[in-house]
């Protein structure tokens, strides 16, 4: 059994729906490292995801489902937006999106707040 196959319902829709904007699948990891394009689970739960760089827009509003989802890496790419839901993401820890075409952030990106422990 793979380790994608213990994870939530909810968190499995928001990784497939991840996988049709990609085309590919995101295999997973046991470790988030610099370049590496994977998913890493814990339990049930996502807790980090570096993307390949791809010509997204925009995150799936549901992004913000995945509660305890600490590091995040999305660069190199079209994103031009992130959805309000990003705010939602109080495990966020670590947070990498340079090189896309970001010119505003979601007003709820204010409730972040990486510092705590």
């Amino acid at each position: 059994m793979r380790e994608i196959d213990h994870i939530n319902s909810r968190q499995a829709h928001i990784l497939k729906e991840l996988e049709r904007l990609s085309g590919s699948s995101i295999p997973c990891v046991d470790e988030i490292e610099w370049n590496t394009v994977g998913v890493k689970i814990e339990g049930e739960y996502i807790v980090g995801l570096e993307l390949p760089s791809s010509e997204w827009e925009t995150l799936p509003e549901s992004f913000g489902n995945l509660k305890m989802l600490q590091l995040v890496r999305i660069h190199d790419g079209e994103l031009r937006t992130l959805p309000e839901s990003f705010g939602q993401l109080q495990s966020l820890k670590e947070l990498l999106i340079n090189g896309n075409q970001l010119t505003t952030l979601p007003e709820a990106f204010g409730a972040l707040n990486p510092s705590r422990s």
